[in-house]
């Protein structure tokens, strides 16, 4: 995983929503896991993040093409972490618009929330 020690640098979060959409399309549940936010798998249970990826976000991004907004905005959790939170447009089969939280913990850029708009 990539290590960022301050919460400054936009393109490197956009980075990582995008890789992190890339494995939804591949289809590549484990890279998605490893990524997620330690907390979110632990708050959510792992089984179930892993179900919910499988089972919808992973069909949902499937034969789609993405397009991102051009800027996220800046978020703070409760424990201080700082990120962004990216929209997009996923069009295919069926088209929706989508966001994900990308956030710095523990020295770590990960997921912490993905839901569609």
């Amino acid at each position: 995983m990539q290590r960022v020690s301050v919460i400054q640098n936009h393109d490197l979060f956009k980075a990582r929503a995008e890789e992190f959409v890339g494995w939804a399309k591949a289809g590549d549940v484990e890279k998605m896991l490893l990524h997620t936010s330690p907390k979110t798998l632990k708050n959510s249970k792992t089984e179930k993040v892993r179900k919910v990826y499988k089972d919808e976000v992973i069909p949902s991004f499937a034969h789609t093409t993405v397009n991102w907004d051009p800027r996220g905005k800046t978020s703070r959790d409760l424990q201080g972490n700082t990120g962004y939170i990216f929209s997009g447009y996923a069009s295919g089969k069926s088209s929706f618009r989508f966001e994900i939280a990308i956030f710095g913990e523990g020295g770590e850029l990960v997921v912490v929330n993905m839901r569609k708009k």
